[in-house]
């Protein structure tokens, strides 16, 4: 009896050391994860598409290393909205991400819409029917320009929702009930012009009414993305009771390449907080600056991680006992 349950001892501690390794793996691939942030790419396609693809590139070659559940581009896709080429353009790069499945959505900045029109919706990697395919596609509005998704983590949902550049009744009134419905996920409300460079909400009242009429009263809103602001080329951020607001753009730096710079919002649920770091590919540099590189807490509850012990002992005692039953059994046959 006494070897036996050295035995069980031993065990214990082999399978439980096992246990707790294989944990902490599960825990930094299902509790980290990482939101990749592009906008104001007009550049890009109207006179770099090699490095709007490069770009896309460095995105899917590093899905796995930052668990990427998300990349999100906040508007002025193209220069100029009639010009089909820098949609071509666009649809190319984009389509990287589509033909390698990773999931992206988008919002129509002034520039994607001057006309009036939303060419957009005429390119493969825009195409609304094909993205309501998408596992990862809630919803749209005014035929692509606003659009919805949601991915899960541990059981917890969150959910991008791109609104367009100065977004009418009718898109307010949509994002609404998407905020309603989905009271009990995380939201990152995203969009062309919100907050700029300054922290201030513009001049023309329409951030300052989205901002008192709509996420006031949403608290499920804790975070808010938005480029648009160029003529400094930075980035800045503000808190708003417990939401998070990021201002991001480098559109004009580079000689016009600075598009293709990008937001790594890497998310960390235990506890919740995001680290937030700013990468340029076509120069494979990470800026290290106090703007580029910090940390925010998030206010919801962190998920917690069991000790893999307490998984183990019904595991353990169940064998241990299997054992000594089997072995009286084998003695019991043998005095037999």
């Amino acid at each position: 009896m006494k070897k036996t349950f050295t035995c069980l001892l031993l065990f214990l501690l082999l399978a439980n050391a096992v246990l707790c390794s294989s944990a902490t793996s599960s825990s930094a691939l299902n509790l980290t994860f990482s939101l990749i942030w592009m906008t104001d790419t007009q550049y890009l396609s109207q006179d770099y598409p090699k490095e709007f693809d490069r770009t896309c590139q460095w995105i899917v070659d590093n899905r796995e290393a930052y668990n990427i559940q998300m990349v999100v581009h906040t508007g002025d896709i193209v220069n100029t909205d009639t010009d089909l080429n820098q949609w071509s353009n666009a649809n190319h790069s984009l389509g990287i991400l589509l033909d390698n499945e990773v999931p992206y959505c988008w919002d129509a900045g002034n520039h994607d819409r001057t006309s009036g029109s939303w060419f957009g919706k005429n390119f493969t990697a825009f195409n609304l029917t094909l993205m309501e395919s998408k596992p990862y596609w809630e919803a749209d509005c005014l035929d692509g320009k606003n659009t919805a998704t949601s991915f899960n983590v541990s059981g917890q949902v969150f959910m991008v929702v791109n609104i367009e550049y100065h977004a009418n009744s009718t898109v307010i009134q949509w994002l609404t009930d998407i905020l309603d419905t989905h009271s009990d996920a995380h939201v990152i409300l995203a969009t062309h012009a919100y907050l700029n460079e300054s922290c201030g909400y513009g001049n023309d009242g329409w951030a300052s009414g989205l901002k008192e009429s709509v996420l006031a009263n949403h608290s499920n809103v804790f975070m808010t993305l938005n480029g648009h602001y160029h003529s400094s080329s930075t980035t800045n951020r503000t808190t708003v009771g417990s939401r998070q607001e990021l201002f991001f753009d480098f559109q004009d730096q580079d000689g016009q390449k600075g598009g293709a710079t990008l937001g790594i919002l890497t998310f960390d649920l235990t506890p919740p907080k995001v680290d937030v770091k700013t990468y340029k590919p076509y120069k494979d540099q990470f800026l290290t600056d106090s703007n580029n590189l910090f940390s925010l807490v998030l206010p919801f509850e962190a998920i917690p991680e069991f000790p893999s012990f307490v998984f183990l002992v019904p595991f353990a005692l169940a064998t241990f006992f299997s054992v000594v039953i089997a072995r009286k059994h084998t003695r019991k046959r043998k005095r037999v």
